[in-house]
């Protein structure tokens, strides 16, 4: 027996208080980062008496008869500001009948008080660590004084069992945001920071028989605000479980489990530690046993003195020889049951599921068991679309089987503990975790360098260890665990080395993260976020110079940020990491889009000529995106112009003389018609208002933004009327000019918020009112704050700005590989690809009698391949021919073997075949996360390639030329093009057309969001619409040719485009490239309009592939519609590309490859336009809404949608186009002709 001294027993079991009470007399507790914690129990291991052996095995934890759930409705009052709430609130006579039902666990803001908010790493409040109540930006959500800190008063009631009268009563909070008061019957019981981990209070004499009166009262934002500061909607309130427990007067006050593995990495090792507390008035003895699986382990007694606590074990190992050990691939539980019952009392249970697991780190390796493990893992926030913060267990399983069904072995808790349940899961379930401190300091400075981070303020230091511990102590027992995390992104510094000294100190069998230590000495391993793949190698190099017993291990703790489109050169990681010792691989950012279920307006709610393309909100009116007015005549003025506008800008008035902004935008719309017509907008270093109309070049006027253009709504009106432009801002005439002629029409839409002439140019601001008037004739004239108020009829996943919230990092939060309701992003098949256990190696040859000589891998770490059963598919020129059964060979853990498969079907094949072979494993029988049947890994080689089949015949062709235009009439078929580019506007045959839009040359695709994080809509900006700026320097036509040689306008590009006339209708394209002194180019191809419906291609498929993401796909032929085919991101983007085609088919049009490289090719069912100013994929009509055409791009490629990271990274370099050398490729069009 064990007695532990005095001063940690003081810590154990008496309340702990600030010690600063002259800091608590100069700022309230919320605002002081010396409280965080008043008579709050100290924290210890998740757990739950039982009343007999047989419930404590077979029931829940919350459903011991010993706890009672306070989840339910409770009564609410929402403030703004803390001199706003009902002070006496708490008190048992305080009529709370007339405020408002809400349901608890939940976040008010999702139950409609306040505002929601997502932010990255904004405070969104004015950043002044400790305090939380300076005033802030004025565009923010807290500038308004009575909006600055909100607080929620909780109250309800509860009764006490009877059969608890003898017993101690606690009352425990799992999550509550930020900072909390606690009364019972009107007495103050404590206080509570630290949202993420169990609140704990000791109510037993507060309690009185019958109701009793519960009160809490919830702060929004305090000083340990600054400390959660993660990537997230900011949500407040009571979000997750209440419930009172009770133990008996002598009872167990922690445990500690201490399940290990030996040196054989066989024998389980069993040492418990049981700490023991009594309330009573007298010293007793307390007799304990100790069960494994139902076999007595330890029996003995203690004794507990008056109002102590003792604690027992620790010191004696319990060795179990051949034990069944705990993996994510084998998740052994053995049942730990104790029974405690001191003198006088009855007996009470406790049962721990518990694992036998070791984690180290030795010559360089994490290793599991003995074993290196490679972490295919993800980083997870508590989130759901319905209820934000508030996860149920049914939602915590579903997230973990969705992991497992990914091939995912491993997450991490990303950027807090997560309630306990989502542990005992990963427990039962398979999940290695990192258990992750609930600090991020990230808005206070970022990086171990940060010099105003608050890991380097020694006041902060007693806040962050009690994060540590709050931690550790809950979750020390599961055996999931695998590290310790001190954090995210809150620098580092004498605090953040103090919590790695706890963890070392108090649990040194884990081992401590934290990227922000990069390879410092205080953490463990080295576990940057988002590593380039060619830094990697260099340092495998340097680590390995190292003495072995020195190296450390690399696990990206981020990486392959998933960003919209994304995730491209997930493969080459991964290929990277199979090969090097010292990679252990990494945890995707992140694991779900974290979009909110909302409703927002008819996208013709502003009339029926317009489309918003964006949200409105009362009182903002358009906060973000923007309205689109459909062109129409009269739109161009023919003598006056008038535009006005109330607007607020989100950010401050640049100052000084350097045009910060230039790489962001080029200029702030706020009505406009395109960028050559006329434009009233914020100029681009965002300093002054401008307005412009295009007469013979831009002919502008401007003036200083206003000095309170973040907090107030400006009244602008820019004029024309023929002789002169006049500026006028809030009534005053700030800027004049004279200008004389008529207004150039350009063709493009009119828009509020946005530029249909380059589309990368939003306002960043709130819009409340636009109006339009040309020669004197209205045009619209919108009061935003006004249709707001229209009814919402329309179901879509909001994000930041969606609400009006400031501040706001818009869709940043939309990294999932999963979408809200946890369907599959295409890039989620990348991951499961990327991730599977099996790989299989081929040589490209085919032996002697069809036989396949194969090399097959065994990726797991612990289990065989015995669970598994394999299939043989045969596809020749596409199609299916075969599949059969295929035995798989023993292959135990970590191993290769060689891998004949005998007997091939091959007959059918001829040299002009295209032959591949897959091999596809799948689940012999059910398990807990996925049915038999389900893939688990698959692997594709092409058998042969086909030979080139000769050209069609040539056809004799009638050429003319007229108004820029060449026509060629070639029997059935008639085509028409375009001298300036080298277009074909029409191709018919027997008088019929076939295109909807012309084949035209065509560079640009609706940016991803890594090509906006990289600015490279601004630097690529000169790719965008090579059409219009495209100029011949030779056009030629003979016999059955047609040769266009083109200046495209890009530095110094050149193009040429051949035609050739084929027998049956069929049109052979031929294109040439030279990018001479020019960016890169996000695509090179041709783009045609269609109207067809459908799409059937030969290549890879079936979800969307791009060069920098497809081993997930295989060679087949593919079909679907092209709605269901483009993938509708939450943040529209360029979106359906396939890769490796070698034919597709739109209707009676087939495109065919026929030079040396294989097709890229893509469907829009809207217009690029559309698909890149779109906020969310409901601002897009429906093609029977708008009667649009398909948008079908026949490319050479497309540059890799990156995915290193989503803020400047670039597609790795193989990926990319650049502006060099020569490009080529060729296509075949082929109509279907009725013979």
């Amino acid at each position: 027996m064990k007695v532990l001294p005095l001063t940690l027993l003081t810590a154990l079991t008496l309340p702990a208080f600030s010690q600063n009470k002259a800091d608590e007399k100069k700022s309230p507790d919320w605002e002081n980062e010396k409280v965080f914690r008043i008579n709050k129990e100290a924290p210890s291991a998740t757990r739950m008496p039982f009343p007999s052996a047989a419930d404590a095995v077979a029931k829940k934890r919350l459903e011991s008869p010993y706890c009672q759930l306070l989840n339910g409705t409770w009564k609410f009052h929402h403030v703004g500001h803390p001199d706003q709430r009902p002070k006496d609130f708490f008190k048992p006579d305080f009529d709370v009948s007339s405020w408002d039902d809400i349901t608890v666990p939940s976040n008010w803001q999702i139950e409609g008080y306040g505002t929601l908010n997502y932010s990255n790493a904004t405070y969104p409040f004015e950043k002044n660590p400790p305090y939380v109540m300076g005033t802030p930006p004025g565009n923010f959500l807290t500038y308004p004084e009575e909006n600055r800190n909100q607080v929620g008063s909780y109250r309800r009631s509860f009764t006490v069992p009877a059969e608890w009268a003898d017993r101690e009563t606690f009352i425990s909070f799992e999550g509550v945001d930020s900072a909390f008061y606690l009364w019972v019957n009107g007495e103050k019981v404590g206080y509570s920071q630290d949202s993420r981990t169990t609140a704990k209070f000791h109510i037993t004499e507060f309690l009185v028989e019958g109701d009793n009166t519960l009160a809490v009262e919830v702060y929004q934002h305090c000083d340990g605000s600054y400390l959660e500061d993660q990537d997230m909607w900011r949500l407040s309130g009571i979000f997750r479980d209440v419930f009172i427990h009770s133990t008996a007067p002598t009872d167990l006050a922690d445990l500690e489990v201490n399940a290990t593995v030996a040196d054989d990495y066989e024998t389980g090792q069993l040492s418990p530690k049981l700490t023991f507390r009594n309330f009573s008035d007298e010293a007793t003895t307390a007799s304990y046993t100790i069960w494994l699986n139902q076999q007595k382990r330890v029996e003995s007694k203690v004794r507990v003195p008056a109002k102590d606590t003792v604690t027992v074990g620790g010191d004696k190992v319990i060795s179990l020889p051949k034990v069944s050990l705990w993996t994510a691939e084998t998740p052994n539980l053995h049942q730990l049951t104790i029974r405690v019952q001191a003198e006088g009392q009855e007996p009470t249970f406790y049962n721990h599921q518990i694992g036998f697991k070791r984690q180290e780190i030795k010559n360089g390796q994490f290793l599991v068991n003995g074993q290196p493990v490679l972490f295919k893992g993800v980083n997870r926030h508590d989130h759901h679309p319905e209820t934000g913060h508030y996860v149920t267990e049914e939602n915590m399983r579903a997230d973990i089987l969705a992991m497992k069904r990914l091939n995912m072995n491993s997450v991490r808790c990303s950027h807090y503990p997560n309630d306990p349940r989502f542990l005992e899961l990963c427990d039962e379930l398979g999940l290695y975790v990192i258990d992750e401190a609930n600090l991020e300091a990230h808005g206070t400075g970022w990086g171990h360098w940060a010099k105003d981070s608050l890991a380097k303020v020694p006041s902060w230091k007693e806040a962050h260890l009690d994060r540590m511990k709050n931690m550790l102590e809950r979750d020390k027992n599961h055996a999931s665990i695998v590290m310790w995390s001190i954090g995210n992104e809150s620098g580092d510094g004498v605090n953040t080395k103090a919590c790695s000294a706890y963890f070392r100190e108090r649990d040194p069998s884990r081992p401590v993260h934290y990227e922000q230590a990069a390879d410092f000495p205080h953490v463990d391993l080295i576990t940057p976020m988002y590593k380039p793949l060619p830094s990697l190698n260099e340092w495998c190099r340097k680590e390995e110079k190292k003495p072995l017993d020195k190296q450390r291990p690399m696990i990206q703790c981020e990486y392959s940020h998933a960003m919209g489109n994304s995730s491209g050169n997930l493969a080459d990681y991964w290929d990277m990491w199979r090969k090097e010792r010292l990679l252990q691989g990494g945890f995707i950012w992140d694991w779900i889009d974290q979009g909110l279920s909302a409703k927002k307006h008819a996208i013709d709610v502003c009339g029926p000529d317009t489309r918003l393309m964006g949200v409105l909100t009362k009182p903002q009116g358009l906060p973000v995106g923007g309205v689109i007015i459909d062109s129409k005549p009269g739109h161009t003025p023919k003598k006056s112009l008038k535009i006005t506008a109330k607007v607020r800008g989100n950010k401050a008035p640049q100052v000084g003389t350097e045009n910060n902004n230039r790489n962001e935008s080029d200029g702030y719309p706020i009505v406009t018609k395109g960028d050559t017509a006329y434009s009233l907008k914020i100029d681009a270093s965002n300093k002054n208002l401008e307005f412009f109309v295009f007469i013979n070049g831009w002919q502008s006027i401007s003036s200083p933004l206003p000095k309170n253009w973040q907090s107030e709504f400006h009244e602008v009106t820019g004029t024309y009327d023929g002789e002169k432009l006049v500026l006028i801002v809030d009534g005053q005439e700030v800027a004049s000019k004279p200008v004389t002629g008529e207004i150039q029409d350009n063709g493009f839409d009119v828009a509020v918020g946005l530029n249909t002439e380059k589309p990368s140019r939003r306002f960043d601001g709130s819009i409340k009112s636009a109006s339009l008037v040309i020669d004197e004739k209205p045009v619209f004239d919108f009061d935003f704050s006004k249709l707001a108020e229209q009814p919402k009829t329309r179901e879509f996943f909001a994000y930041g700005g969606d609400f009006g919230d400031q501040p706001n990092d818009r869709s940043f939060c939309l990294n999932g590989i999963v979408r809200p309701d946890l369907s599959w992003s295409p890039q989620a098949y990348e991951v499961h690809k990327v991730h599977e256990p099996v790989h299989v190696f081929h040589d490209g040859k085919v032996g002697d009698y069809g036989q396949l000589n194969l090399k097959l891998k065994n990726e797991y770490d612990f289990i065989d391949l015995s669970h598994l059963q394999a299939e043989l598919e045969i596809r020749i020129d596409g199609e299916l021919k075969s599949t059969a059964p295929v035995e798989i060979p023993a292959c135990a853990p970590g191993k290769m073997v060689d891998w004949t498969v005998t007997a091939l079907p091959l007959s059918g094949i001829d040299a002009q075949s295209d032959c591949h072979v897959r091999v596809v494993f799948k689940l012999k029988e059910d398990t807990v996360w996925a049915k038999a049947g389900y893939m688990i890994a698959n692997k594709e080689f092409q058998l042969q390639a086909p030979k080139a089949s000769p050209a069609p015949a040539a056809v004799p062709v009638e050429w003319s030329e007229s108004d820029g235009m060449i026509t060629a009439t070639a029997g059935k078929v008639k085509a028409t093009f375009q001298k300036q580019n080298g277009s074909l506007l029409s191709y018919q045959i027997d008088g019929k057309e076939q295109f909807a839009g012309p084949l035209n040359l065509n560079f640009w695709r609706p940016p991803v969001n890594n090509d906006e994080g990289a600015k490279l809509p601004f630097n690529l900006a000169p790719w965008y619409d090579v059409s219009s700026t495209s100029k011949p320097k030779k056009v030629e036509f003979q016999d059955n040719h047609l040769h266009f040689d083109l200046s495209l306008g890009v530095g110094n590009s050149d193009a040429t485009i051949d035609y050739l006339f084929q027998e049956n209708g069929q049109l052979e394209v031929t294109v040439k490239l030279w990018p001479r002194e020019a960016p890169m180019m996000p695509r090179f191809g041709m783009q045609v309009q269609l109207a067809a419906s459908n799409w059937e291609w030969f290549g890879q498929g079936p979800q969307e592939n791009y060069q920098d993401r497809r081993r997930s796909a295989w060679t087949g032929i593919h079909s679907g519609s092209i709605a269901e085919l483009f993938d509708y991101y939450l943040d529209p983007q360029e979106s359906s590309n396939r890769t490796e085609v070698r034919w597709s088919r739109f209707g009676d049009l087939t495109f065919e490859a026929t030079g040396d490289r294989l097709l890229e090719v893509s469907a829009y069912p809207h217009s690029p336009l559309d698909v890149e100013l779109a906020r969310h994929p409901i601002d897009l009509k429906t093609k029977e809404e708008s009667g649009s055409t398909t948008f079908v791009n026949i490319d050479y490629g497309q540059m890799g949608v990156g995915g290193t990271n989503s803020w400047g990274q670039l597609p790795l370099e193989k990926y990319r186009l650049p502006a060099k050398g020569q490009y080529q490729y060729s296509f075949r069009i082929s109509p279907k002709i009725a013979k």
